[in-house]
């Protein structure tokens, strides 16, 4: 028989792992199922997770089987917790979560445009957070930071970043000498997309994509600044060979089209989920729908999910776009790319954060990596 290598074994830990932090408990029948693992090579994993206190054993749940009840897996909540931090226009946001993902507590901290400040910021804030409410349980297993830019997600290095003007800059290893602990630096949409895909809209899919439309204050009306994708393929986030997938230049800032104009009126019709379509918004649906329909020719995904600082609940404004994109997109058998609003909102980005913070403390490795191979090269 072939030896199982060490790869294929962390590969096979992360898998178990992942279920259990997506599902909640789970039996080990189902988890064999699930895994397509063999039972000798899942109660292997198993036995390692619990000696380590990973996971532990949390009641029994009735089976087909006349008399058997089978008993349930889960994540040790007890194992420690961490921290998110979605870093937003002013504000950061943050999310403490425990080893099972669930949420501890949530704050908000207010931030100019001086990044140089996020380590001592963040420490001051967990710090006071801590005093406050005294520690969870366990250990803090790690800090996720997910902000705009490019991101070197192996070095933890911010490569760009025009909002805040910084380039190349260290600020995983900054955050990580402040606070003592793992840090784990994304980009802010492929944060809220693993969120999204874990807790959110995209819970049911394996290929999507999150469209972020974000816009700006300009005069009396507001303008569409920029529009970017975060791209989750066959299960993973897909970043690029140089983390800048789905990255696009903003609109010049000397001319706008019509359709990026938007009133503030515009804004509380997007708002409102039973809202109408006005005809003012026809030009705004024919431009998302335009950019979207090619996109979706090029990577085929199930399903896209609206996301940015507009606010976009409006069901029939969203159904036009639907439409329009199905329409436009190459007829096949079967084919039809919904679309879907977020589910999270602003708390997206460092509900992401944590996740992935989380899941790369438990499995000692990145279940997200740059290429959407399985081979990865992080560690905790």
């Amino acid at each position: 028989m072939k030896p199982i290598s060490i790869t294929s074994m962390q590969n096979n830990r992360s898998a178990v792992l992942q279920l259990l932090h997506r599902n909640g408990a789970n039996s080990r029948q189902e988890l064999v199922e699930l895994t397509g693992l063999r039972n000798s090579t899942l109660t292997s994993i198993i036995r390692d997770l619990i000696r380590s206190d990973v996971v532990r054993t949390t009641g029994k749940r009735e089976s087909n089987k006349v008399g058997k009840k089978q008993e349930l897996l889960e994540i040790n909540p007890d194992l420690g917790w961490v921290v998110g931090a979605g870093v937003q226009e002013r504000v950061i946001s943050l999310i403490y979560m425990d080893a099972s993902g669930g949420v501890i507590d949530r704050d908000l901290l207010q931030f100019g445009r001086n990044a140089r400040l996020i380590p001592d910021l963040l420490k001051n804030r967990i710090d006071a957070w801590i005093t406050r409410h005294g520690g969870p349980p366990g250990r803090l297993l790690g800090v996720g930071i997910g902000m705009p830019g490019v991101i070197d997600t192996d070095l933890n290095i911010v490569l760009r970043s025009t909002y805040y003007e910084i380039s190349d800059f260290p600020l995983g290893q900054m955050v990580s000498d402040a606070i003592k602990t793992a840090v784990n630096i994304e980009n802010d949409a492929n944060c809220a997309t693993l969120a999204e895909s874990r807790l959110g809209s995209a819970r049911d899919l394996d290929s999507f994509l999150m469209f972020v439309i974000n816009v700006v204050e300009r005069n009396q009306d507001y303008v569409v600044r920029s529009f970017g994708f975060s791209l989750f393929l066959e299960g993973r986030l897909f970043r690029g060979p140089h983390f800048a997938a789905g990255e696009i230049n903003p609109p010049a800032d000397v001319a706008h089209e019509p359709s990026d104009v938007i009133t503030e009126e515009d804004l509380i019709v997007l708002a409102k989920p039973d809202g109408e379509l006005p005809e003012s918004l026809n030009p705004f649906v024919m431009r998302i729908a335009d950019t979207l329909s090619e996109v979706v020719d090029l990577l085929d995904p199930q399903a896209i999910v609206l996301a940015g600082n507009l606010s976009l609940r409006n069901t029939k404004v969203i159904d036009a776009i639907e439409a329009e994109v199905n329409q436009r997109i190459v007829s096949l058998h079967n084919r039809y790319v919904s679309i879907r609003p977020t589910a999270l909102m602003d708390q997206g980005i460092c509900t992401g954060a944590a996740l992935a913070s989380l899941e790369k403390a438990l499995t000692g490795r990145d279940l997200v990596s740059p290429n959407g191979s399985d081979e990865t090269t992080g560690t905790s």
